[in-house]
């Protein structure tokens, strides 16, 4: 189906458990999705008026390889043209709920009424530090697919729970963990260690697309995928130096041969 600007928003997740326990209804009967999707949805939810969302889990037929290889040719224009991407990270602990409120709320209202972030942050308590991990190591952050989902996207909120985050509230806190990492103070080890790069990295990715394929296959070389396949072929939209002929995605073919034609290219 075509996709017109702005009339949807998209959803980047992590499937959780593989486990389908849960079900919605659809036009033509129920669909059995996982517990994490299912959680989302009804966070994404409103009671006031209808919502559209393109989610891969409803809106591509993951059993048919050919709509798959269809599909994965217009990811991109269909993340570009959303109004939003919203980005599930889950559900938050109590920790990190604090951290929420209490830090990345509040640290951005000073920051925006402040020319230079420095060193507020270490304004707050450590606990409140120390909840930034929760929120840097969600499973969501190291998935390959959310690379090309980050960098296409005109706007991104985060949904943490309850808890919503612009993307640009992330960017002014990581600003200033980066200025006060290194400082000779005690609040500096929760900094160093609370895994923000993992955030700074699809900044990095979205300030620089697009990319040589090479630079994109090392610079994602940790990143996780269910299908080895993947952490090819949710590159290939931010590749600078492929054309539309060159790799085309195709579920068909296996691993080996994907990857001796990808050296092949090279």
């Amino acid at each position: 189906m075509p996709y017109a600007r702005g009339q949807h928003d998209a959803l980047s997740y992590t499937w959780g458990s593989p486990e389908k326990t849960s079900r919605i209804h659809l036009n033509h009967g129920d669909l059995a999705i996982t517990l994490n999707f299912s959680a989302a949805l009804s966070e994404l939810r409103t009671t006031s008026e209808a919502r559209f969302v393109w989610a891969d889990v409803i809106c591509i037929n993951q059993d048919d390889i050919e709509e798959r290889n269809r599909q994965i040719r217009m990811m991109q224009r269909i993340y570009r043209q959303a109004s939003s991407v919203v980005v599930w990270l889950g559900d938050t602990t109590d920790l990190s709920t604090s951290t929420v409120r209490n830090l990345i709320l509040p640290f951005n209202y000073s920051a925006e009424s402040s020319s230079w972030p420095g060193t507020l942050i270490l304004q707050f308590p450590e606990d409140i530090l120390c909840g930034l991990r929760h929120l840097f190591s969600r499973p969501w952050w190291k998935r390959i697919w959310i690379v090309q989902e980050a960098v296409a996207a005109r706007e991104i909120v985060f949904i943490y729970g309850g808890e919503v985050i612009p993307w640009r509230y992330l960017q002014y806190l990581c600003i200033s963990i980066q200025l006060c990492e290194f400082r000779r103070e005690q609040k500096t080890q929760a900094l160093r260690t609370c895994g923000y790069r993992n955030f700074a990295a699809l900044d990095n990715f979205r300030k620089h697309d697009p990319m040589p394929l090479l630079r994109l296959l090392q610079g994602t070389r940790n990143y996780e995928a269910s299908d080895p396949r993947d952490k090819l072929y949710a590159l290939l939209g931010m590749a600078s130096d492929i054309s539309s002929g060159d790799l085309i995605p195709d579920y068909s073919q296996s691993v080996e041969a994907i990857y001796r034609h990808l050296v092949r290219f090279m």
